[in-house]
C-alpha cells in the first residue's frame, strides 16, 4: 500500500513527517539512481518510522531547510 506524506526534507540527513515524526535518511540518490550526497540528490529513502516502515522520498528543486 502506497502513502501519500507531508515530509520537510533536512539536508543533515532526516525528515520530519506526519506527526512530527523525525526519520532518518539513510541513503540520498542521484538522477542516474546512484549514491550521492543530500546537495546532488533527486530522491531519498528514509526510515524506520515508528511503525517500522520505511520511505522512498522524491525530491523536487524546491530549497530545502537546514538546521544550524
Amino acid at each position: 500500500m502506497t502513502e501519500k506524506l507531508d515530509c520537510e526534507i533536512y539536508d543533515d540527513g532526516f525528515v520530519i513527517i506526519d506527526g512530527n515524526e523525525v526519520v532518518p535518511i539513510v541513503t540520498w540518490f542521484d538522477e542516474f539512481g546512484d549514491e550521492c550526497d543530500a546537495a546532488d540528490a533527486v530522491a531519498a529513502t528514509a526510515g524506520p518510522t515508528a511503525n517500522g516502515k520505511w520511505i522512498s522520498i522524491a525530491i523536487h528543486t524546491q530549497e530545502r531547510p537546514r538546521l544550524h
